[in-house]
């Protein structure tokens, strides 16, 4: 899903297409709080919507891993298939689009920790801190993934390049036998 998040100071204008999880999950957080704790400003809101949204990432990369880790378990025992290397494939455009959009959040998180918003009381600064640091572990983890896609794709096309020069030996080995009996039979065969 997407999310537009517009806050001033005592506002926070959100505008979605999908991304229900999101909202759901901050609901719960802001119903499980008692009633002296509830967000009192639009920098909390805004705190706790980009927390929930940063968790959702870290779900998603951890599924992401999940799928890479199982294909790559394959790759010495067989060569990928073609549906694994499409999967792949896919994988590593999903990591680019996952990348465009966490790069500018990173940088957005930092701002509200370093300089804040004319709406964020220096007092709310710091829990900003935690998804700088989640969105940065989040950045890490999708470098970590995009190379290890990429290596998933080396170690495949060696271990495919060493069963070719196999059966090449093996194809070089049966016509050396078999080219001396033709040789004898030629041979013989003229007189």
């Amino acid at each position: 899903g997407q999310i537009a998040v517009f806050a001033r100071a005592g506002q926070v204008i959100t505008v979605r297409r999908g991304a229900d999880e999101v909202f759901q999950e901050a609901r719960r957080r802001w119903d499980a709080l008692p009633p002296e704790f509830m967000p009192q400003d639009a920098s909390t809101v805004l705190h706790t919507l980009m927390d929930c949204t940063v968790d959702g990432y870290l779900q998603l990369v951890e599924t992401i891993e999940d799928r890479v880790l199982a294909i790559e378990g394959s790759v010495l025992d067989r060569s990928l298939s073609h549906e694994q290397v499409g999967i792949l494939f896919k994988l590593r455009r999903e990591l680019i689009l996952f990348l465009r959009v966490v790069t500018p959040s990173c940088h957005m998180a930092q701002r509200m920790l370093d300089t804040g918003a004319p709406f964020v009381p220096a007092e709310v600064r710091p829990y900003f801190r935690d998804v700088a640091d989640h969105l940065d572990r989040v950045k890490d983890a999708v470098g970590s993934l995009w190379e290890v896609v990429t290596s998933v794709f080396e170690v495949s096309n060696l271990v495919e390049q060493q069963r070719q020069n196999a059966i090449t030996r093996q194809l070089a080995a049966w016509g050396a036998i078999i080219a001396v009996p033709t040789a004898i039979a030629g041979i013989y065969g003229m007189n």
